[in-house]
């Protein structure tokens, strides 16, 4: 967009600057050129709109991301979390380690009280949860696809 501005194609400008929004809505550099352009040109109605779509996803975000820490920090305080980690055996003895993360315990989730799963289930908690839960079963799934790597016993 910066490019199109630059040789003069203010119409080329808008449009990468907007094509590039519609990948990356938060993207600064974008945000601020168009809204630059917009207003050079005279449109003060777009680079006010501009700059107000701007805020409305600044504030969707801070929204999702108090929404987040309120999840993990429930999380880190409930007990159900544990460290795992994944070793592969590749072919000639060599090991490759996947890492340690943390995960729910699913036997430490079928404990919870039902008062407890009833209020995460009001918080709109419980789908990400039992997401998570399922997808601890996906491993083996994605190590069968590998060829010729073999897990070893725990």
């Amino acid at each position: 967009g910066a490019a199109a501005e630059k040789a003069g194609d203010l119409v080329a400008a808008e449009k990468h600057y907007r094509e590039s929004l519609k990948t990356r809505p938060d993207y600064g550099p974008s945000l601020v050129n168009l809204f630059l352009l917009k207003d050079r040109q005279g449109d003060s109605y777009m680079a006010t709109k501009v700059v107000t779509d701007a805020l409305e996803l600044c504030q969707q975000f801070h929204s999702a991301y108090g929404a987040t820490a309120e999840f993990s920090d429930m999380l880190a305080a409930s007990g159900l979390m544990e460290e795992r980690s994944l070793e592969l055996e590749l072919p000639g003895d060599e090991k490759m380690s996947i890492g340690a993360f943390s995960s729910i315990s699913e036997e430490k989730f079928r404990e919870v009280p039902d008062a407890q799963i009833l209020e995460w289930r009001s918080k709109g908690w419980l789908s990400a949860m039992y997401f998570h839960i399922a997808s601890l079963n996906n491993w083996e799934m994605l190590i069968d696809r590998l060829p010729e790597v073999q897990v070893p016993a725990s």
